[in-house]
């Protein structure tokens, strides 16, 4: 993928994810149109963005978490994969037998 294509499949995802999302919270906390972002203070929204700063903090971390564990798992494959091959090269009746079994 090219960067104008990435470019252009995330604005084109936020715009459609971004618009049902904050439907959904408007419907959630707003449905009689007394409160909303507009109507909070300066404070009220540096918290909440706070809170939310938290949130994808937490996302993150457990983002980077999987990702070690799946290196982890591919690392152990692939050395898996060597050994196997190394294995067959050394007698490949052998590990044909092996295989078989």
């Amino acid at each position: 993928m090219t960067d104008p294509e990435l470019r252009d499949l995330a604005i084109e995802s936020f715009a459609r994810e971004a618009r049902a999302k904050f439907d959904a919270g408007m419907r959630e906390h707003n449905p009689d149109g007394t409160k909303g972002l507009c109507k909070m203070s300066i404070e009220q929204l540096v918290a909440c963005a706070k809170e939310e700063c938290i949130d994808q903090w937490m996302y993150l971390t457990a983002i980077e978490h999987a990702a070690d564990k799946q290196e982890e798992r591919i690392k152990a494959l692939s050395e898996d994969l060597f050994f196997a091959e190394l294995a067959f090269q050394e007698d490949p009746e052998e590990t044909k037998t092996d295989n078989q079994n």
